[in-house]
């Protein structure tokens, strides 16, 4: 099995090595031709012609370059194949170009319908092959694009999919170094705490403060301010001895002698 793998690599290597170096050889026959070119052209024999072939020589050169700039790795059958026709094609047209070179035959070279017709054919074939090379160029392109896209497409539907819990927890933030704590303020000493008097429910009430009984409204206010203001009485009032007495006793003192002299107004 080892032995299969290791001839099939081998092998693979090979032709991918075969293909650079045809790559090499055609770029070899491409610029010979150029120099064939400029050869003729300097005889100004069938410049037309000449000049037809090396343009699409030169266009071939471009697409052959692509290739070489991908490397041996990127190469497939289908452009194996075309490089090989092309191959062909640049030796018939290498083979052309060094008989219309000879300074000899120059005007008979150009006279012959035959090689009217040679020309006519290699030009036909290099358009071909410019054809088939540069549209399996595009082909492989537009594979390699394709192949690009599907990846893109892959990854940014990787991106869509909802992430886990773990994922969408964001890292924990670094705590900030804390400052030592401020000294607190004694307090002002409270004031002694005053227990209340349980009361008990069936405790008998409070007894209420003694209140003085009001005073006696007088009955004759006129004789009484009369008597106390005029002197009526057997002495003089600052000599009476009721004259520093309480006012109620004065007043109760004046209003019995008043009852029992002064005449009734009827």
């Amino acid at each position: 099995m080892l032995r299969h793998e290791f001839t099939f690599t081998f092998g693979f290597s090979l032709h991918r090595q075969l293909i650079m170096d045809k790559v090499e050889m055609i770029l070899t026959v491409s610029g010979l031709i150029y120099k064939l070119y400029e050869m003729i052209e300097t005889t100004k024999a069938n410049k037309e012609r000449c000049h037809r072939v090396a343009e699409r020589v030169r266009i071939l050169e471009q697409l052959v370059c692509t290739v070489k700039q991908r490397g041996p790795d990127h190469i497939s059958d289908i452009v194996g194949k075309a490089l090989n026709e092309l191959w062909f094609t640049l030796l018939s047209a290498k083979e052309l170009m060094m008989k219309f070179t000879k300074s000899k035959t120059v005007k008979n070279f150009a006279l012959s319908r035959g090689n009217e017709e040679r020309f006519l054919k290699i030009n036909q074939r290099l358009t071909e092959n410019i054809q088939v090379l540069s549209a399996t160029l595009q082909v492989e392109q537009g594979n390699i694009l394709q192949r690009v896209y599907e990846s893109v497409s892959v990854i940014n539907q990787n991106d869509m999919q909802p992430l886990g819990t773990a994922a969408l927890t964001p890292p924990p933030l670094p705590t900030p170094p804390t400052s030592p704590p401020m000294p607190t303020p004694p307090s002002p000493p409270m004031p002694p705490f005053m227990p209340l008097p349980c009361l008990h429910p069936y405790a008998p009430p409070m007894p209420t403060p003694f209140m003085p009984p009001p005073m006696p409204t007088p009955l004759y206010p006129s004789h009484a301010y009369t008597f106390a203001h005029a002197s009526v009485s057997p002495a003089n009032s600052q000599t009476c001895p009721l004259f520093h007495a309480p006012p109620s006793v004065r007043y109760l003192s004046y209003h019995a002698w008043a009852v029992l002299h002064v005449p009734s107004a009827g």
